[in-house]
């Protein structure tokens, strides 16, 4: 809050510290203007004296001197026009301190004229520099004036010629003027503008006790009327509503706010009379409607209930139908589920007894090429008999030639004994021969037996493969029967379990319809109870209001 308060205050310290910083300013272009035209009409005077004493050279001396002034004048407005006002104005008061306290060194013969410029520039500093840059420049002329005395009385410069007295007075007359006109036509533009804000001023004033003399009537004229007005409302709230605003309109426009205000309250106040009328009238009928509806809400309330309770009810026969349904359909699945098991094995089964019956024509195309190798054997075991057979005959007529072979190397005598052993070892040998034939036809003979044994055992096995592969065909034609009549009852298991879903599916509308009617009912109940109690809320409106319209006088 405070720092709410101090805001104002400074933008109006600103705002003041800006509007005296224009009237400086604005009174500097005044002072520079002047300034510059004295430097002028001081320059033409000093020109037209050195004519006359043209051994004075100091008088140009001065001449040149103006130009310090002078160009800090004529620069003035430039600073001005950059918004550095300040520093234009120090330029130039440095400017006439510094041509003063040359003059001074040139003419020391007129440091009474130059003590006037001094007192001059002490007080534009006063005028155009705030406080701080003001003393500063005064501090310099007091410096300046000090340093010109001494050096004044320390030095003499021997270009210059000393002034006579005439010559002196004349010159310092002619700065004394024009530094008098100076501070005259400064002093007249200060006194001008002061006047000028001072009318300012009291224009403003009366301006501020007329507006504060109309202020204060109407704000007297306004209580009184606002007074009026409260009596006027005090008694609408009372609830007069016949009484009415007396307006006078005397010496007021039609247009006058108060009188557009009571119109207004009179215009209200009318209107909320026949408002009052017509809600009395409106708050009858609405007494009468309320009973009746709190009485049909009452019985809307109970058979609601009675409702809800027969849907509550229903739902949890709903619910055990839909846990019936679900065991079926899960019973039935499980039905489906062996069905399809076993149409699973009945396949398998007749896969196996496929495979079997292709083992066994496997077996029996053995069997048959073992039986065909059996007899081509028996059929080289007789001709091995008959070789055999053929070796027998050959070693028992070697036998009989080598029987001769030892007569003959008998008869021979000593040359026919190496004939007689070759005969000995032939007969040896034939022996041998018949020996072994005589074992091989043994083992032939068994061989024979052998294979006549693998024949008949080979001729009961292609019978029992075919016994066996007659078996698998009819165990195959069963299964593919059985494997049928378990499609069919898996089919009629998988149409048992697809409507026993679509039942439960069914059965679970049903529950979700009924849980619906059920939220519904509820929903229902209690909107009927908030009916009900909205209604029994609108009875005593009803009467609450039947009441308030009982309290206006109409």
């Amino acid at each position: 809050m405070k720092a709410t308060t101090n805001e104002p205050r400074a933008a109006d310290e600103e705002s003041i510290e800006s509007r005296v910083l224009e009237r400086r300013t604005q009174f500097a272009l005044t002072a520079s203007r002047i300034i510059k035209w004295s430097c002028l009409g001081f320059t033409v005077a000093i020109l037209a004296l050195w004519l006359l004493f043209r051994e004075y050279t100091q008088l140009l001396a001065i001449v040149a001197i103006q130009a310090l002034p002078a160009a800090g004048a004529w620069l003035y407005p430039a600073f001005r026009q950059r918004d550095r006002q300040r520093s234009g104005v120090i330029l130039l008061l440095s400017s006439i301190l510094l041509e003063v306290t040359l003059i001074f060194l040139v003419l020391p013969e007129i440091e009474l004229a130059l003590t006037v410029v001094y007192v001059l520039i002490i007080v534009l500093s006063y005028l155009l520099l705030d406080d701080r840059a003001g003393l500063w420049m005064i501090g310099a002329c007091v410096a300046a004036f000090t340093a010109d005395v001494v050096a004044v009385n320390v030095w003499t410069p021997g270009w210059r010629s000393p002034l006579e007295q005439t010559a002196a007075w004349v010159i310092g007359a002619l700065l004394g003027a024009s530094t008098l006109l100076t501070v005259a036509v400064i002093v007249r533009q200060v006194m001008l503008e002061q006047e000028r804000h001072f009318r300012r001023f009291l224009e403003v004033s009366l301006e501020v006790e007329r507006r504060a003399e109309a202020e204060r009537e109407r704000r007297e004229h306004l209580q009184a009327a606002v007074e009026r007005y409260v009596d006027f409302m005090a008694q609408v709230g009372q609830g007069k509503l016949s009484a009415r605003l007396s307006l006078d309109g005397a010496g007021r426009g039609s247009d006058d706010p108060l009188l557009k205000l009571g119109r207004s309250l009179n215009e209200t106040v009318a209107n909320l009379q026949g408002m009052i009328v017509q809600i009395r009238d409106a708050a009858n009928r609405l007494s009468a409607a309320a009973a009746e509806i709190l009485a049909a809400t009452t019985q809307q309330v109970s058979g609601a209930s009675e409702q809800s309770s027969a849907i509550s009810q229903t739902g949890t026969t709903v619910e055990e139908v839909k846990a019936i349904a679900e065991q079926s359909v899960e019973r039935a699945g499980k039905v489906m589920e062996v069905s399809r098991r076993t149409v699973e094995v009945s396949h398998s089964g007749q896969e196996s007894v496929q495979e079997t019956i292709a083992g066994m024509r496997r077996i029996r195309e053995r069997v048959e090429g073992i039986a065909e190798n059996i007899l081509a054997l028996s059929e080289r075991t007789r001709q091995i008999g008959e070789i055999i057979a053929t070796v027998d005959e050959i070693a028992s007529q070697s036998n009989v030639l080598a029987l001769n072979a030892s007569v003959e190397a008998a008869r021979a005598g000593e040359q026919g004994k190496g004939f007689a052993v070759v005969a000995q070892e032939v007969r040896n040998l034939a022996e041998q021969s018949r020996r072994a034939t005589g074992q091989v036809r043994g083992i032939l003979s068994e061989i024979k037996e052998g294979i006549d044994a693998t024949v008949m055992a080979t001729e009961e096995g292609t019978k029992v493969v075919e016994e066996g592969m007659r078996l698998a065909a009819r165990t195959q034609e069963a299964i593919e029967r059985l494997g049928e009549v378990i499609t069919e009852s898996s089919q009629m298991a998988t149409q048992v379990v697809s409507g026993g879903r679509q039942q439960a599916a069914g059965v679970e509308q049903i529950a979700v319809a009924m849980q619906n009617i059920q939220q519904a009912t509820a929903q229902n109940l209690a909107s009927t109870r908030q009916t009900e109690e909205a209604a029994r809320n609108l009875n005593d409106l009803a009467r609450s209001l039947m009441e308030t319209v009982d309290q206006y006088r109409l």
